[in-house]
């Protein structure tokens, strides 16, 4: 949802796929997607709409406790064929990818993006994850991926298979500030400060002190 938002405030369209339950929460859920940008596309079911417990530390770092509730009902038969086909881009977060229906959801909307030309755009979503479905997660790059965002961590897991998905020619946006990994495994650097777009060059016409100039 956030990555939607940002997208609506960017100037785009965007719609989210999710499943809520029949109560205050899924009412206040969809009000402020919808008031965000975001078309709310979001199947009620008889539970409690999940939640999220949010810690963070005075450094900046956080982590979560969850109750998925309701998302966990999420099915196929609640991701229509026209949405998916009306898009440039398919989403998906990792989390959608552990073992089970919430899989099957996300695999079934990937194929769909394929069948009708829509990309596919992966965020591994957090190491934990990769950790879990390491095996699974590589299949399901291989066969659907156009875009995969990888986090520090994440990369440390899959990075074996980085050069194996670029040469498929899929697209990978690394995120990092380790030069010895960006030199090692990128073709292309994008520079940004405070948020900022600063630059980008192709990595081989540049070098270590020139990017720490920029």
């Amino acid at each position: 949802a956030n990555t939607l938002a940002g997208v609506a405030m960017l100037g785009g369209k965007s719609l989210f796929i999710g499943s809520v339950g029949s109560d205050d929460t899924a009412r206040d859920y969809i009000e402020r997607t919808e008031s965000s940008g975001v078309t709310a596309r979001l199947a009620k079911h008889d539970a409690f709409t999940g939640h999220a417990i949010t810690f963070i530390t005075s450094d900046g770092e956080r982590t979560f406790a969850t109750h998925l509730g309701a998302a966990l009902r999420l099915s196929p038969a609640d991701i229509k064929a026209d949405d998916i086909a009306g898009s440039a881009v398919l989403h998906i977060e990792g989390y959608l990818l552990e073992a089970g229906p919430l899989r099957d959801a996300a695999v079934g909307a990937m194929a769909e993006a394929k069948k009708c030309g829509t990309k596919v755009a992966i965020d591994l979503a957090d190491p934990g994850v990769v950790n879990r479905n390491g095996e699974a997660l590589r299949s399901i790059a291989k066969e659907y991926a156009d875009i995969l965002f990888l986090n520090e961590e994440e990369t440390k897991n899959l990075f074996r298979i980085i050069r194996e998905l670029a040469a498929q020619k899929i697209a990978i946006i690394y995120i990092s500030h380790r030069m010895e990994e960006i030199f090692e495994i990128s073709d292309r650097v994008m520079v940004m400060r405070d948020g900022k777009y600063v630059d980008d060059l192709p990595t081989a016409q540049t070098t270590r002190e020139e990017l720490i100039r920029l």
